[in-house]
């Protein structure tokens, strides 16, 4: 399952960042993305109004709020993480939970990926790991319906 889950997200690749976008080829952003995997796959994952009411740059538990509501918890560790979970990261303020993104796999370079919607880079994009977001990890969640697979 998890694999459908980074294969998913991967569809999104060049869609253009937009700040409460939801539509895959037209416009998201970080929430958008899970929010919009997950649904694609079949998941209980409505977009209710706690998902529109929120600014670029969260500073409040939102985030947390969320991962936990639609995932589980599985793991606070890049290198454990797995393809097809999700990792939720810090941004600006220290230990706030501001940014989603799917893991995903390189397979031609063998190296673990995040695909995630970036207004820095104006779309979704699939990237590898840097030092900037290994340090600003704060968990790594399963949707509900990947847990125990």
């Amino acid at each position: 399952m998890r694999d459908k889950v980074f294969n998913e997200a991967r569809r999104w690749v060049g869609t253009t960042y937009h700040h409460h976008g939801r539509l895959r080829g037209q416009s998201c952003d970080c929430i958008g993305l899970i929010i919009g995997v997950g649904q694609a796959l079949g998941f209980n994952i409505p977009a209710g109004q706690e998902t529109l009411n929120y600014s670029a740059l969260p500073h409040d538990d939102l985030c947390e709020r969320m991962a936990a509501k639609y995932g589980r918890r599985v793991a606070a560790n890049i290198d454990t993480a797995r393809p097809g979970q999700i990792g939720l990261f810090w941004y600006s303020k220290r230990g706030v939970g501001q940014h989603f993104c799917v893991f995903s796999w390189h397979e031609a370079t063998k190296r673990k990926t995040m695909i995630h919607a970036f207004q820095g880079a104006a779309t979704v994009v699939e990237t590898g790991i840097s030092d900037f977001w290994r340090k600003r990890l704060i968990g790594v969640y399963d949707y509900r319906e990947c847990a125990d697979v």
